[in-house]
């Protein structure tokens, strides 16, 4: 760099200024944190049921989204941040195809909070915010989540406790992401596994980090949706005079080992997936031992190795799917054995006297008659 001396002559010490804040341009731009880019893959079994990529850049978080279910959508986002994690702005936008089908903004400044959202109309929400804020969506979690899980190690914190809504909220609740372990960390879900850095490796059991080309997936998948995950099914059948409903969610294997291991032995199981199984009845019958006036039930099993157990509950109401003993109403036995052909989604049918239920290998089975 060439030093000023002697006469006051302009052109030298402009040519200097010019080095000088060229040098410094090129200092910060050397000493700036570098762009950092990472891609999560969510499965279920052998399904890829969403991908991601995240690029974090100083104060930028920007992302894209690709989500399967029920529909391909392509959700891309972009957050301001502060140098505790907080989001000052967020805009992310969804596409199905060419559509654009929600668009949301969310500002945060001081303790208030502005979500503006669009789909088919615009609705807008203010409420109140204290600390930092997190804004909560399956398309951003990943990338706003790993903010605090740096910081829990850069930090040596043992937990951060944040504002967190979704966009259709009207209020924000404390969300602690708690350091349980050297590499794990607890939030409001999964449990997150992290590296020495803090970095995400793992979103539950669902999800972990990997290299993706997110673009290409964005195309490879368009055409390619995997429909509702367990969708719900009415079944009829008769048993005499009596005509028998059962409404319920079907999962599908999905290369994944099912009883015993996603159904555990022993334990009591909704029986199906989403919302309860419900049976309704508009005659008085008996199933397996149990005495059933006509009405509607919830039903719910307890898978053993060596037989099941089927529960007849009260409780049809809000939540059923959360199963409360004290609600039981009769217990009878199911008897289960190998199922005639392998299935690759759980059915359950009233056919020829008999409460038939068969996923994957097994059939269980129990007598219904008037």
């Amino acid at each position: 760099m060439t030093v000023c001396s002697g006469s006051l002559s302009a052109t030298p010490c402009m040519f200097s200024i010019r080095n000088v804040t060229a040098a410094c341009a090129m200092f910060v731009a050397a000493c700036a944190p570098k762009p950092e880019t990472a891609g999560f893959v969510y499965r279920l079994g052998v399904d890829t049921l969403a991908v991601s990529s995240v690029t974090w850049s100083g104060g930028k978080v920007t992302g894209v989204y690709v989500n399967r279910v029920p529909a391909t959508a392509v959700t891309r986002w972009n957050a301001d941040v502060d140098a505790d994690g907080g989001v000052r702005r967020l805009e992310r936008t969804t596409s199905s195809g060419d559509k654009v089908t929600e668009r949301v903004v969310i500002t945060v400044a001081g303790d208030s909070a502005v979500v503006e959202r669009t789909d088919s109309a615009t609705t807008t929400r203010h409420f109140v915010v204290s600390g930092s804020a997190l804004p909560r969506n399956p398309a951003t979690d990943a990338g706003l989540l790993e903010l605090r899980t740096r910081r829990l190690v850069s930090q040596g914190l043992q937990q951060v406790i944040v504002a967190a809504f979704s966009a259709s909220d009207t209020m924000a609740l404390p969300d602690t992401v708690r350091r349980v372990a050297t590499d794990t960390v607890v939030i409001q879900g999964p449990r997150l596994r992290i590296d020495s850095a803090g970095r995400i490796l793992n979103l539950g059991p669902n999800a972990e980090r990997a290299t993706v080309d997110i673009e290409a997936l964005a195309t490879a998948f368009g055409p390619r949706p995997l429909g509702e995950l367990s969708p719900r099914q009415t079944v009829t059948g008769n048993v005499g005079n009596a005509t028998v409903t059962i409404e319920y969610g079907r999962p599908k294997k999905r290369g994944r080992d099912v009883f015993g291991a996603l159904v555990p032995w022993g334990r009591v199981w909704r029986t199906g997936a989403g919302d309860a199984t419900f049976l309704t009845t508009d005659q008085n019958l008996v199933i397996g031992t149990a005495r059933v006036p006509a009405g509607k039930y919830a039903l719910f099993t307890i898978p053993t190795a060596s037989g099941w157990t089927l529960i007849l509950s009260r409780k049809v109401g809000e939540n059923a799917a959360a199963y409360d003993s004290t609600a039981d109403f009769a217990r009878t036995p199911m008897q289960s054995g190998p199922a005639a052909a392998p299935a690759e989604q759980f059915t359950i049918a009233v056919e020829a006297g008999q409460l038939k239920m068969t996923w994957d290998t097994v059939t269980a089975t129990v007598p219904v008659r008037r």
